[in-house]
């Protein structure tokens, strides 16, 4: 069964740079040729993609690339909306002016302890760099979220970022580990249904584009992963149509063609438009590219589980939700 996907591109994740002040064992840049966007070929990609409202810049970071600033105000002089991914350095570093001017901000924190952050991440300080950095958002007024990788070593740590939710009155957005190069810190099927359960026990939703919980969310999961409308651009200018996964291994041609056929075994099920087969990324990474996501309940003949969010009151506007697989919490 195939189906039609959206190819006017009108997010774009883009990483201005991979060069980093960490190297995180979980990171899925590193594989990646260490290299920089200049202003012209920024310049040209606004071009060629002339209905583009939404860019997040992350992969390394961002100030790190010497023509940050000079490119930051050429995004936004196009009325485009400029979000960011940091460990905290670039939010850190740059001017109150500009970090006032982004539309939303996510801070990575995989922990809610500086002693076990920091041990994670190789660097001490990463952990109260992380926090000053999203107390610097909360004083430029943006939207701030808390970016969090969810792995099996730390899946069990969910509950506890409620604390800083509330101290900070900000978001938590979970990005479900994808085995970019290893697999060693990937959900199993049990560990991923029991971070969802503790989500819907300990938070608000507020936005899930995660295929797969359209069994439980399905009118939160109405357009599938956000993958055909948006594009990833690292800093090789090497394009993807997946955050995830490298270019050469998968043209954004043939994802979006592979997006458009689904699984035999889905097509069947009450939910197939909207989860489409499920993370076709992460299906893609794993292998599976013909079989349904590995954390759906129904090919393996098992109950759905029952869990029921509530959904917070304020939806919100992330510019994240609009090109990768992602859950939003409060």
């Amino acid at each position: 069964m195939r189906f039609h996907i959206i190819t006017m591109v009108t997010s774009i994740g883009m990483g201005l740079t991979n060069d980093c002040n960490l190297n995180c064992p979980h990171c899925y840049s590193r594989p990646l040729k260490k290299s920089s966007i200049t202003l012209p070929q920024i310049e040209n990609i606004i071009k060629k993609y002339p209905g583009v409202r939404d860019i997040n810049l992350g992969t390394g970071e961002s100030i790190l690339n010497p023509s940050f600033r000079k490119i930051t105000g050429y995004i936004l002089s196009k009325g485009i909306h400029l979000g960011l991914t940091s460990n905290g350095k670039t939010v850190n570093d740059m001017d109150m002016e500009l970090l006032m001017s982004l539309h939303d901000v996510d801070i990575s924190l995989d922990y809610t302890t500086e002693k076990k952050h920091d041990a994670w991440r190789g660097l001490s300080g990463t952990f109260k760099g992380a926090l000053k950095a999203i107390e610097r958002c909360k004083e430029a007024g943006i939207t701030t979220s808390i970016a969090m990788a969810l792995m099996n070593i730390n899946y069990k740590e969910l509950p506890k970022f409620k604390k800083l939710l509330d101290k900070f009155d900000c978001c938590l957005r979970i990005n479900i580990y994808k085995p970019v190069g290893k697999n060693n810190f990937s959900l199993s099927y049990s560990q991923f249904w029991d971070s969802i359960k503790q989500m819907a026990d300990h938070f608000f939703l507020k936005s899930c584009s995660e295929p797969v919980l359209a069994l439980i969310v399905p009118d939160m999961v109405i357009r599938r992963s956000p993958c055909g409308a948006s594009i990833r651009i690292h800093p090789d200018l090497t394009e993807t149509s997946c955050v995830y996964v490298n270019g050469e291994k998968v043209s954004r041609n043939e994802f979006n063609s592979l997006k458009m056929k689904l699984p035999i075994a889905c097509k069947s099920c009450r939910v197939m438009l909207q989860c489409g087969g499920g993370c076709l990324g992460r299906r893609i990474l794993e292998n599976r590219v013909n079989k349904p996501d590995k954390y759906c309940p129904i090919p393996l003949k098992l109950e759905v589980p029952t869990i029921t969010f509530t959904y917070h009151p304020e939806r919100g506007d992330f510019i994240h939700a609009g090109y990768l697989c992602t859950i939003i919490l409060r």
